[in-house]
C-alpha cells in the first residue's frame, strides 16, 4: 500500500455536455473524486479498481446531490492511455429544469472513458456517459440521457508537489 494515500486521490470535471435543442440543454461542471488506493491491490500493473464520490448542487434551490460508485483503470499495453468504465448511484432531489416535475431521487450512471495519461500522473479524457433516472414516478417515456464528456484529472498530491 502506498505510504501517502492523499497523494492517490483524484479529482475532475465534466467540462462539457451534449443535449438536446439549447432550451432544454443543462450544461454545468461535476466534480468526481477517486479515493485512495486500488480496492484489489492484486490487479496492479493490469488494472486499478477504486471507488469514487461525488458531491454538488444539483437544483437552481441549491440542494445538494451525491453520488458514489467504482471504478477500473485499465493501462493499454505500453503506452500512456488508459480506459476506465464506471458505474454508480445517487441522489437526485430535483431536475435542474423544473424542480416541481415528477421523477425518480435516484440517478444511475455508466460511463467508458479513453484517457492520456501525464507522468506527473493527471490525465485528459473523453467520456460517454449513460444517465438513467427511471424509477417508480418517472415518466416511462423519458429516455436516459446521453452524455460526452471532455474532462481533465489531477492527483491532488500536484497541490502539495508530491
Amino acid at each position: 500500500m502506498p505510504e501517502d494515500r492523499i497523494g492517490n486521490w483524484k479529482i475532475g470535471g465534466l467540462a462539457y455536455s451534449v443535449g438536446e435543442a439549447p432550451d432544454t440543454k443543462v450544461s454545468d461542471l461535476h466534480n468526481k473524486i477517486r479515493i485512495g488506493s486500488s480496492l484489489l491491490p492484486k490487479l496492479d500493473g493490469y488494472a486499478e479498481v477504486r471507488p469514487w464520490v461525488s458531491l454538488g448542487p444539483s437544483a437552481p434551490d441549491g440542494s445538494l446531490y451525491g453520488m458514489g460508485g467504482i471504478l477500473i483503470d485499465v493501462p493499454l499495453g505500453g503506452s500512456s492511455f488508459v480506459f476506465t468504465p464506471s458505474v454508480g448511484a445517487g441522489t437526485l432531489p430535483v431536475t435542474p429544469r423544473d424542480p416541481a416535475a415528477p421523477g425518480s431521487v435516484v440517478e444511475f450512471r455508466s460511463q467508458l472513458e479513453l484517457g492520456y495519461q501525464f507522468e506527473n500522473k493527471a490525465r485528459f479524457s473523453l467520456g460517454y456517459s449513460r444517465i438513467d433516472t427511471s424509477g417508480p414516478n418517472a415518466d416511462a417515456a423519458a429516455p436516459a440521457n446521453n452524455v460526452f464528456g471532455l474532462y481533465y484529472r489531477m492527483p491532488f498530491g500536484a497541490f502539495t508537489g508530491r
